[in-house]
């Protein structure tokens, strides 16, 4: 499930592995894919990038099985203390497209070249 891209056509989002029914986040970014996983975690979403390419999203505490908010930036999580819904606002704020452009964006007909 794609969640958020950037104005650069950066994709993040998530997806859950039937086998196993562990959840993990992703990245593509000019053309790579990057898994994301919090250590320790069964589950991990990734909802948004910031144009520097700063994820957010969640992930389920292994020990608590609470779900934790994270950014995640070159391969590392500095953890984030606040609560679920303060990390989604946080990655509103981080956002710096308008919702017009996110709804253009998400809406707009790729374009194939032969």
């Amino acid at each position: 499930m794609n969640n958020g891209i950037t104005p650069r056509g950066d994709v993040a989002g998530f997806y859950t592995d039937l086998m196993n029914m562990q959840t993990h986040g992703y990245i593509v970014s000019e053309g790579a894919t990057t898994q994301v996983d919090f250590p320790g975690s069964s589950a991990t979403r990734v909802w948004d990038l910031n144009p520097h390419r700063e994820a957010v999203g969640f992930y389920v505490d292994p020990t608590t099985h609470v779900p934790r908010g994270f950014r995640y930036r070159k391969g590392h999580f500095p953890q984030l203390t606040s609560p679920v819904q303060k990390t989604l606002s946080h990655l509103a704020s981080t956002r710096k497209a308008t919702l017009s452009e996110r709804i253009r964006t998400r809406t707009a007909k790729p374009t194939v070249s032969c």
